[in-house]
């Protein structure tokens, strides 16, 4: 299933400022129908927007190809309360130009957000010692190895050497990413 994703953000999602994570997917439904995209937000110093995800995104569409976000969805997270979560209002992908979070668009409790379209809900294993780190410091580096501790996220690129036999992730969601790709977000 993995030749499927040759591209993908791979990220471990689950409770988020707050807000359980099915009222999270329903929400981003929602804006889906609504605005025809979402933000998928997110935090940390893995996969910035402007250095990471753009340059993966659009070195992917340059070659006819499509980059996707794998979501796994993980237990025990608590998330930090929703009154300490700041609704962003703006948004940017060069860090110059700012512009307002598109109407009907909510993204709360993140610095950063994936810009994503047809947001489905799946059941697929994922072998991840099938992809390499695809861009960053850590490029080349074995998706098995660089998603280790508290790395929960990264752009990723399908090997041609596979392995056989290994772990798999299951993935409980696919969003295809669309443009600006990601941005930059503040309150």
């Amino acid at each position: 299933m993995s030749s499927n994703y040759p591209y993908i953000v791979f990220m471990k999602v689950g409770l988020h400022a707050g807000e359980d994570f099915a009222s999270i997917i329903q929400r981003k439904k929602q804006e889906i129908a609504d605005t025809e995209s979402a933000f998928w937000g997110y935090g940390g110093m893995v996969c910035h927007p402007l250095t990471q995800v753009r340059p993966f995104a659009q070195r992917v569409i340059s070659t006819g190809a499509h980059p996707f976000l794998l979501m796994n969805v993980i237990k025990g997270r608590a998330g930090f309360p929703s009154k300490g979560a700041v609704r962003a209002s703006e948004y940017t992908i060069d860090r110059k130009n700012w512009f307002a979070v598109p109407d009907g668009v909510c993204v709360t409790g993140s610095k950063n957000a994936l810009v994503i379209e047809d947001l489905q809900e799946v059941c697929l294993d994922l072998s991840l010692i099938d992809y390499e780190v695809a861009v960053g410091p850590n490029k080349g580096r074995n998706a098995v190895c660089y998603l280790q501790g508290r790395t929960d996220k990264a752009c990723l690129e399908l090997t041609v050497d596979r392995k056989p036999g290994t772990p798999l992730h299951t993935i409980s969601y696919v969003a295809r990413l669309c443009e600006p790709w990601a941005v930059v977000l503040r309150s």
